[in-house]
């Protein structure tokens, strides 16, 4: 459906998928789930009086609270042994291949291929999990002791199959952690709402104001992070050390305001000029509440992997790094399977001059089916992988 609405990069395909799916999460699996009932019946309550909103969030998220500590347990040891077990990968290695992999090529790319992150569907599982967790912290603060055991259980799941099992496909620049992170503000709302209803229950005038300046203050800043991380999500910084983020709130900025001032404003955009200036030096100052300065480059990787090194590449796949692959990529080798009658040889031998070919590594064996010598290296067509 992403790819349907118009999204054109894989990344932007998965950014999409993300949104939504967390979306879904919270409507269904956390909020129709708590009220007990169906969404069409909810939600046609709201829209007949909205001030029932607060209401039905402070009867029914404390009473939730007993199926929501299930709900951590089981969701960290279903998804952590599931993870662990790649039921999936394992019949489709193990028995489809034996079925739809009749060529040595076939063969080998389901060999060396590796299942890739769909961070569209993995980030909003457990993001969803992290604001029923933030939700429940101050209604029922038990609920975080379990959510701290299911997290811990599916954490080390996800870091080994991240580690050695699965690879990453479609690189978003760190934006789906970014986008993650900043959709747990959801649970921060909603506890915030379910307080104001739980104070308004209890006719507590005093609680329901101070809850309603902490949720305005809590809007703003969530503006505010997201206008300041914006730029270094979608926009490559020059370096990581900070400079380069601030610069581009207030360099460009001042230089044009400077330039208009020492032209000559008119007294009526004075005050347009200067609030504009303001706006600057604030955006600067929130950018360096989020500064890159404190995060290290490499610097998480090397808490996880002991040992690690960034890569290193050659100068001739840096220098072609950023060409299409349809230009850089050489024409696909055929690998044919080896028989005893000689007619590959044959083959190879009058099909070389014009298109590679080779039938090493491949034959028959006694049962007439096709089987390869299972050395990656040693495959025709092996290539070298570029680990980014």
């Amino acid at each position: 459906m992403a790819k349907l609405s118009g999204e054109v990069t894989l990344p932007d395909v998965e950014l999409k998928t993300q949104h939504w799916y967390m979306a879904f999460q919270v409507v269904q699996v956390f909020l129709v789930a708590t009220f007990s009932s169906g969404a069409s019946s909810v939600a046609s309550q709201i829209v007949a009086d909205p001030t029932i909103a607060t209401t039905l969030l402070a009867k029914n998220l404390p009473k939730a609270s007993n199926f929501y500590i299930s709900y951590f347990i089981l969701q960290g040891l279903s998804i952590a042994a599931g993870d662990l077990l790649s039921i999936g990968a394992l019949v489709g290695f193990v028995i489809l291949a034996k079925f739809l992999d009749k060529s040595p090529r076939k063969m080998f790319n389901r060999y060396i291929t590796l299942s890739g992150l769909g961070w569209g569907s993995l980030y909003p599982k457990f993001g969803n999990m992290g604001i029923i967790a933030i939700t429940y912290s101050i209604i029922a603060p038990l609920a975080l002791g379990f959510a701290t055991v299911g997290f811990g259980l599916i954490y080390l799941a996800i870091r080994y199959n991240s580690m050695f099992v699965l690879t990453n496909n479609i690189d978003t620049k760190g934006r789906a952690y970014a986008l993650a992170m900043q959709q747990l503000m959801t649970g921060v709302y909603l506890g915030e709402i379910c307080l104001i209803g739980l104070f308004a229950i209890n006719t507590a005038p005093g609680p329901i104001v101070l809850m309603a300046v902490f949720l305005g203050f809590t809007a703003i800043y969530h503006v505010i992070m997201r206008h300041a991380l914006k730029p270094l999500m979608d926009y490559l910084p020059d370096s990581l050390d900070g400079d380069a983020q601030i610069a581009m709130f207030t360099t460009s900025d001042h230089k044009s305001y400077d330039a208009e001032k020492s032209e000559g404003i008119p007294p009526s955009e004075a005050k347009t000029v200067e609030a504009k200036k303001f706006s600057a030096k604030k955006a600067s100052f929130f950018s360096r509440i989020f500064d890159p300065r404190k995060f290290k480059s490499h610097q998480s990787v090397r808490s996880l992997v002991p040992n690690y090194t960034p890569p290193q590449y050659e100068a001739e796949d840096a220098a072609l790094a950023y060409f299409d692959p349809n230009v850089t990529s050489p024409v696909p080798q055929l690998w044919i399977v080896r028989d005893e009658m000689g007619i590959s040889a044959r083959e190879v031998r009058e099909s070389s001059e014009v298109v590679g070919i080779s039938d090493e590594n491949a034959r028959f064996d006694e049962k007439n089916k096709v089987v390869w010598d299972e050395e990656v290296e040693a495959a025709p067509i092996w290539e070298k992988r570029i680990d980014y």
